[in-house]
């Protein structure tokens, strides 16, 4: 179904905001984004406070340079009837976007694969893009309403993502004006960087350990180029270590001077083995 292509589909019977009755035509709709929201029912409860919420919400849409279009398995004149109701009931709201009356047993909502319990379709939201491509579907139980705010959001961000031509990725919960994905390794690690340092350390946990792994390497390497810079000293029972500028131990006095040298004695882990010492400056 996603990326499905509707070149042309006629659609005989949709109500209008105005109540009339029209024909229309998918292709009529090119270069907009469409988004379709079946409902369960006319009068039904929730599907009429979704109807309240969208109708809200239908300048932002249309700012966002898309299309609210309704679908119900109802006749004409239940749809005229509900759609008119609204003000009645709830003063100063309209219904703000066209209904179509899908009788059909092969109409708008079997094009669009969804579904239906005893006659009655399931709230289903689906989007197509400029090109008349199936981009986004969702279903869900006639019981829970849909989020407006976040049909919204997911119209703005395929909105991104067309206009970067898939150069952009819109990660989970992106708002417009926050930081997006840019498809790219750079892109991706700038993009968790900048979010895991907002939220927590782990990132920067990570890259840490990676970057130790890395420098234990390159000294290692190092030791392997340079074998003499390994060679334990001749000197019998003990020699001196100095251990790796990481490690040093440095102390001042308050003049500011380094403080002497200190013999410390490392005890050996059997009798057997030698003991060392280190000077810790």
């Amino acid at each position: 179904m996603i990326q499905a292509k509707i070149e042309s589909f006629s659609i005989p019977k949709v109500v209008d905001t105005s109540g009339n009755v029209r024909s229309i035509d998918i292709k009529d709709y090119r270069n907009k984004y469409v988004v379709f929201l079946t409902f369960t029912a006319a009068f039904h409860d929730i599907s009429t406070f979704e109807l309240i919420e969208f109708s809200k919400a239908a300048e932002s849409f249309k700012n966002e340079n898309a299309v609210l279009l309704g679908i119900c398995r109802e006749t004409t004149n239940a749809i005229q009837d509900w759609m008119a109701s609204i003000p009645v009931e709830f003063p100063g709201i309209a219904a703000e976007f066209s209904i179509v009356s899908d009788l059909a047993a092969q109409g708008l909502i079997f094009k669009l694969e969804g579904t239906a319990e005893i006659g009655y379709p399931g709230p289903m939201t689906c989007i197509l893009d400029k090109t008349g491509s199936v981009r986004h579907v969702t279903e869900v139980s006639s019981i829970i309403g849909r989020s407006v705010d976040e049909t919204l959001r997911i119209v703005q961000a395929l909105k991104l993502v067309d206009e970067y031509g898939g150069s952009a990725l819109a990660p989970g919960d992106w708002r417009v004006g926050e930081p997006y994905i840019w498809n790219t390794r750079p892109g991706v690690d700038t993009f968790y960087a900048a979010r895991a340092g907002l939220k927590s350390n782990v990132f920067s946990k990570i890259v840490r350990m990676v970057q130790s792994f890395f420098k234990q390497g390159q000294e290692e390497e190092v030791l392997k180029n340079n074998p003499e810079n390994s060679k334990p000293d001749s000197t019998p029972n003990t020699h001196e270590v100095e251990k790796p500028s990481r490690f040093r131990a440095v102390s001042q006095t308050k003049s500011g001077d380094v403080a002497p040298k200190i013999k410390t004695e490392i005890k050996p882990a059997s009798s057997g083995d030698e003991v060392k010492f280190i000077d810790i400056y």
